[in-house]
């Protein structure tokens, strides 16, 4: 039976009914990027029992989000970033958009408050029985995905993340190199078409001034 859920984003009523039917239950989710949880709450409702890793290193976002799952044994909440090196590194907090916060300041005439925040790369966890990784980190997804390789090779699961070239210029890198990433691990990238995209078509979604066209599904071939 499918479970029907009211979605304020259009990606949303797309992506969370086709996980309904591709991912197999209680697989282990990642949610890299989770903020205050409202994805990881939508993935939950259609996976209640699967183990879950939320990822946050903003702190204040961190202990909320971690005193609210506390109790439930299933979900684990880290306040750490996630990219391609284990440090110490500065973290920039937009103070009027906070869902810009990262580790690269994205705004020339942003107000920033910046931290130091603990980095790890995901493959560091050695988590087992992946079957979904969610990554929303404003631009910084290269870098994350190349530090989750060995996961991705081990595991084969399915990623849904963000990409558009207005966050990816700030961390010199294009939407091409996300492709290659992804074609050498035998992955397709589908757009919320469901299409699976050449190179040249991920280009032109990235580069779109709408933010439908800015979230993939990166999955086996």
């Amino acid at each position: 039976m499918e479970l029907q859920m009211n979605f304020k984003r259009a990606e949303d009523a797309i992506i969370f009914p086709w996980l309904q039917q591709n991912l197999q239950p209680q697989r282990t989710i990642v949610d890299i990027g989770a903020r205050k949880g409202h994805w990881f709450k939508s993935i939950a409702y259609y996976f209640p029992d699967s183990p879950a890793h939320l990822f946050e290193p903003t702190p204040n976002i961190y202990e909320w989000l971690d005193s609210k799952h506390r109790k439930n044994d299933r979900v684990t909440v880290h306040g750490v970033a996630l990219s391609d090196v284990s440090a110490t590194l500065d973290f920039h907090i937009d103070l009027e958009l906070g869902g810009w916060s990262g580790l690269t300041q994205q705004r020339e005439n942003g107000k920033y408050k910046t931290i130091q925040v603990p980095v790890k790369t995901l493959d560091s966890y050695k988590f087992k029985n992946v079957g979904l990784i969610k990554i929303d980190v404003e631009g910084n997804e290269l870098k994350t995905i190349r530090g989750a390789e060995k996961t991705i090779q081990k595991n084969k699961p399915i990623l849904y993340f963000e990409c558009a070239d207005v966050h990816m210029t700030n961390y010199d890198y294009g939407s091409g190199e996300i492709f290659n990433f992804f074609n050498n691990l035998n992955y397709n990238i589908l757009d919320l078409d469901l299409n699976v995209c050449t190179k040249e078509q991920l280009q032109e979604h990235t580069a779109s001034k709408s933010s439908l066209y800015h979230n993939f599904i990166a999955k086996p071939k």
